[in-house]
Formats: structure tokens, sequence, C-alpha cells
């Protein structure tokens, strides 16, 4: 059984504590005591395996400070027009991705999943519905993206998309790691 785990980013953890106590060097405890951090939790977990070479494994990174719904799309059948042949419904894989399987993943979080490969195997994304993490309400959609296999990628490599935010413009950068 695969476990799923939605993981932190730490760089952007590691900026916002570093901001917090440097703001916060001096600062008491309600109850007059010193504040510390209590660093005896459990290990981070493992990066991901490296994908069977029967499947792409589908890495997701929010690195912007809002909610992301990743609207990933994925076929194994040839499609025409790209990228609308690869967006209708059909495609849309939302089971497995974030939040209880909604597709949504949180600011400064990374999700993946496998998929099957084969030689006709496109992948890509609407661009993303970057949301308000609080109320969910749409801020704002970045670009369609999309990768073939035997053009972008081969099996058993690692695909990302990178979800952000430039100049007050959502993005969504997509490359292969390996």
């Amino acid at each position: 059984m695969r476990t799923h785990v939605v993981r932190s980013l730490g760089r952007r953890a590691f900026f916002v504590t570093s901001c917090f106590t440097i703001i916060c060097v001096g600062c008491a405890a309600p109850s007059g005591g010193w504040v510390e951090e209590d660093d005896t939790g459990p290990e981070p977990p493992a990066s991901p395996s490296q994908p069977a070479m029967d499947e792409v494994q589908i890495e997701f990174r929010n690195l912007a400070s809002t909610a992301v719904d990743t609207q990933f799309y994925f076929t194994d059948e040839p499609v025409e027009p790209l990228p609308e042949g690869l967006l209708v419904p059909d495609n849309l894989r939302q089971s497995g991705i974030g939040v209880g399987g909604t597709g949504i993943i949180g600011p400064g979080t990374l999700d993946s999943i496998e998929v099957p490969c084969s030689a006709e195997l496109v992948v890509g994304t609407a661009g993303g519905e970057f949301l308000d993490a609080d109320l969910g309400t749409l801020l704002g959609n970045g670009p369609a993206r999309f990768l073939q296999a035997g053009y972008q990628f081969d099996c058993g490599a690692t695909i990302i998309f990178e979800y952000g935010e430039t100049f007050g413009e959502y993005t969504v950068d997509v490359y292969q790691d390996n």
C-alpha cells in the first residue's frame, strides 16, 4: 500500500522561522520564561524514490503564497490539437493529489503521484487555479503547460510542475528532474 505524504517546502519554512527569530530576540513567553523550539519530533520523510521504468512520477510544488488547484491532466492516447485535446474533463486527475485528494495543494507544500507511462503519454496543467488559502476564492490562473513522452521526457522520468508568483503574475514551470 502506498502512503500519501504532503510535505512542507523547507526553504520557505526556514525563511519564516528566521524572520520570526530575528523579530523576537529577547521576547519572553507569557509565563516569563524563554521560548524554546522543540526539535525532538520525527525525522522528515525521505525524498520520493525513482519511479519504475513503466511509470512517470509527477511532482507538484507550490511556491506561491496561495493555495493551488493543480488542474493536472494526463492521457495515454494521442490528442490533437494540444493543449485543447488534453484539457478535457475525462483527462483531469485530482484523486491522490493534495488535501483530501481534491487536487489542491497548500502554500509552500509539495505532493507527488505516479502515472502509467506509454509512448503516447501527455501530461499537463490548464495553468492551475491560485486560491485564497483561507476562503478558497479564485485569485487568478497560471499559463497552460504540457509535456509529451518521447519528445520532452522518457518513461521512468520525474516531471515537476512548479506553481509560483513572479511580479504579481501567477506562473507554472514544468521540467524534468533526471
